[in-house]
């Protein structure tokens, strides 16, 4: 038998639906970056609790992708699995000025 590629994460990856929800469930990046969630398993969303953002609910294979062009504290949360300000599957992007 001939193994399965390994897929190689993308840049500042975050999957969705994998164990308790958003994997990691805060990210830290740079003002400029984005970051880009994965479906792994299951119907989710990544949904901004300030309304910045709404993938709305997708399945697996899905992927999403947001650029941050300034800094601040962002969390978000599944439409689905979540509640705005930090019930339930929820999650936080960080973004810094670079150094």
């Amino acid at each position: 038998n001939t193994p399965s590629p390994t897929r190689t994460p993308l840049p500042n990856q975050v999957n969705i639906g994998q164990g308790t929800g958003f994997s990691p469930s805060t990210i830290t990046i740079t003002v400029g970056q984005s970051v880009v969630w994965v479906w792994v398993t299951g119907n989710h969303s990544t949904t901004s609790d300030t309304g910045i953002w709404d993938s709305f609910v997708q399945g697996p294979g899905y992927v999403f992708s947001r650029r941050f062009d300034s800094p601040g504290v962002f969390p978000y949360y599944c439409f689905v699995h979540g509640f705005p300000n930090g019930s339930g599957e929820t999650g936080t992007v960080i973004v810094n000025l670079p150094q």
